[in-house]
């Protein structure tokens, strides 16, 4: 099984769960998320509470019985039955006991550079469930378009939710979510105990949102949805009250449709040298005795914040932002700044391993191979003793840039996204055990209509990982690439 329970013991029989199998008032709750089975079956599935982490799972040859404390571990482990009666209806006798290594165990998808329908992220949803993810972070704007249907700021979607090609090719692309939509997105994760953390990426990465406001910007100028990728400078004005007051607005906007604990606001790759150029960005930083436009950012995103927490969110922001934001909020790491990042765990504050080799799934299997992915220690290295019990999980994420179709993300990523949720939810790492138990895996996907790729080209030798990588490179290159790699530079010797 993936992920690798606590303690597994198998033991002689089996059960034939079917049509007639019996379900106790608490266990048939959990019916609807089990396999049909045209098997006549027998028996009974018994669910009861019970004072234990986790959950307890025992098939017997009259049947099976789950103890957990409460909806979340009988989730769990109607998991782990769903996950063995894809494997064929009759259930080898076994006693099993489990619970998760971290509680926070994530996959970003992002929306904004390609979208993706509904119904494609209630078929990520299930496929996470059952590998036992209990969040999904959506990135739902980016300089490419904005997915959010807001309705208090409808050119956020009559402008930004579009824009003219993608790298040249003249071809409209677009989309976005209706409110109605993510509130059934939200209502479909929740029944599934996951939890969808919205991300609205500020100051930088704003491009759509621009486009569509432009009096948000500094200069105020006209400009269009982005179709090329990269760091493109794009950033919000933190001189202007009206920033202030659309970004308090969209944010209300958004938590009346997601009820999570935590709401996302970027603060990654910021290009802020336009605030040295902008009058109305000087005089705040006059009037706030500010030093830097690194400060000026920290008052922003301060704001953003206190505004959050009075609604009783708690923000998250990629650790570029980590010295801009509150010991309250928590840190997502991807790369740069590592002192900061360990610093701000170690005295408190909450952070989420997203460290982009090899967790970064849009990159080629040549660079981020099933291998690396697996053997990657969560625990960032360096960390006090204190620190690592404020590290509250992983998360991978997939940015869509060079990934357009539905089938290109899957195959992104499966199997990789596997091995994430083995050091995820298990404490027993062992990688030439977790290939053994993959092909397992790997066939339940293929039940569930799930595309992955092969395990070979998932582990390329190194010629063929090579030849991956450099297409990937060469695919890189457009008419964005330099300046994108200078403003990457400038922005990574400020950090």
């Amino acid at each position: 099984m993936i992920p690798n329970p606590d303690y597994m013991k198998i033991t002689q029989g089996e059960f034939v769960f079917g049509k007639a199998t019996v379900f106790s008032e608490e266990a048939l709750k959990y019916k609807k998320f089990l396999p049909e089975t045209e098997s006549a079956g027998g028996g009974s599935i018994v669910y009861e509470k019970a004072q234990i982490e986790g959950y307890k799972l025992s098939v017997k040859e009259d049947g099976v019985k789950v103890e957990a404390s409460g909806a979340e571990g009988f989730f769990w482990a109607t998991m782990s039955l769903k996950y063995m009666l894809l494997t064929g209806s009759v259930l080898p006798c076994v006693e099993i006991e489990d619970k998760p290594r971290f509680a926070y165990r994530g996959f970003m998808l992002d929306t904004a550079r390609h979208f993706f329908s509904a119904e494609f992220i209630k078929k990520i949803i299930d496929t996470l469930a059952l590998f036992k993810f209990n969040r999904l972070h959506l990135h739902l704007s980016d300089d490419q378009g904005f997915r959010f249907g807001s309705k208090k700021f409808e050119k956020l979607v009559e402008v930004g939710s579009k824009r003219e090609g993608t790298r040249g090719d003249s071809v409209e692309h677009g989309g976005y979510y209706t409110k109605a939509e993510l509130c059934d997105i939200v209502s479909y994760a929740a029944e599934r105990h996951i939890e969808i953390i919205p991300e609205v990426d500020i100051p930088a990465h704003t491009g759509a949102i621009l486009a569509s406001y432009p009096n948000l910007s500094c200069e105020g100028k006209t400009k269009k949805v982005d179709e090329f990728f990269g760091i493109l400078g794009h950033t919000l004005c933190a001189g202007k009250e009206a920033t202030y007051k659309f970004l308090f607005d969209l944010f209300d906007e958004i938590i009346e449709v997601f009820p999570s604990k935590y709401i996302h606001i970027g603060g990654d790759e910021s290009d802020l040298s336009v605030w040295s150029k902008c009058p109305e960005c000087q005089k705040t930083k006059k009037e706030y005795k500010l030093k830097s436009n690194t400060e000026l950012k920290e008052l922003m995103l301060r704001r953003v914040e206190c505004h959050l927490k009075d609604r009783g969110r708690k923000v998250i922001c990629w650790n570029d932002a980590v010295k801009c934001v509150s010991d309250d909020a928590v840190c997502q790491f991807w790369q740069g700044k590592l002192k900061e990042t360990l610093a701000f765990a170690d005295k408190g504050g909450k952070v989420i391993v997203s460290k982009f080799s090899p967790y970064y799934l849009d990159y080629p299997h040549g660079m981020h191979s099933l291998k690396a992915v697996y053997q990657l220690n969560p625990i960032l290295d360096g960390l006090s003793s204190d620190g690592v019990k404020n590290v509250l999980g992983v998360e991978a994420p997939l940015w869509t840039e060079f990934v357009d179709s539905e089938t290109k993300a899957l195959r992104q990523m499966f199997p990789r996204l596997l091995a994430v949720a083995e050091r995820a939810w298990s404490s027993n790492a062992d990688y030439d055990a977790f290939m053994m138990r993959l092909p397992s895996a790997l066939n339940v996907l293929g039940k569930c209509g799930v595309e992955y790729t092969p395990v070979e080209k998932a582990n390329p030798k190194r010629g063929a990982a090579a030849l991956e990588t450099l297409k990937f490179g060469l695919n890189l290159i457009d008419k964005t690439t330099l300046p994108s790699l200078i403003r990457a530079a400038k922005a990574k010797s400020k950090r």
